[in-house]
C-alpha cells in the first residue's frame, strides 16, 4: 500500500488531501494558492510522506504540479488527472462524510449553500478519480 497527495488547483485556494492507495483519506486541508508546497510538505509529512503526487488538470494544474515538483519535501513524481466534475463528486462526499439531521434531510440539497472547505473533498474526489483509472 502506497500513500498520495492528491491535489484540486485553484487561483485562489488549493484543497489537498493525502491518501491511502485503498482509496481512503487520511487528513484534508484547504491553503492558499500561494504556498500550496509548503502546506502541502507539511500535511504530506504529517502522515510520514508520500510517494507520488496526484494534481487536477484544470485552472492552472500544471503550474501547481511544477511547483509541488520543485519543493524539496515532496516527490519529483507529480501526475495530472482530470477534474472534470469533481466538485459535484466533492459535494456527494462532503455529505456522505458530513450528513445532514434527519429532519432536513427531506429538504432537497440543492438548496443548501456548498460549505466552504469543498476544495478538499474535490481533492479526495481527484485522487479517487487516479485510483479508479490507474489500478495497481
Amino acid at each position: 500500500m502506497y500513500k498520495f497527495l492528491a491535489v484540486d488547483p485553484g487561483s485562489g485556494k488549493c484543497g489537498l488531501a493525502v491518501m491511502t492507495s485503498d482509496g481512503a483519506a487520511l487528513g484534508k486541508l484547504v491553503a492558499p494558492a500561494g504556498n500550496v508546497a509548503e502546506a502541502a510538505a507539511d500535511l504530506a509529512n504529517r502522515f510520514g510522506g508520500v510517494d507520488l503526487v496526484v494534481v487536477g488538470s484544470g485552472t492552472g494544474g500544471a503550474a501547481v504540479a511544477d511547483k509541488l515538483r520543485a519543493h524539496a519535501g515532496l516527490p519529483s513524481r507529480a501526475v495530472l488527472s482530470p477534474e472534470q466534475n469533481t466538485t459535484l463528486e466533492a459535494r456527494l462526499l462532503y455529505e456522505r462524510e458530513n450528513p445532514r439531521p434527519l429532519p432536513l434531510r427531506l429538504i432537497p440539497r440543492w438548496l443548501f449553500a456548498p460549505p466552504a472547505d469543498l476544495d478538499a473533498y474535490a481533492a479526495v474526489a481527484i485522487g479517487l478519480r487516479y485510483l479508479k483509472e490507474n489500478p495497481k
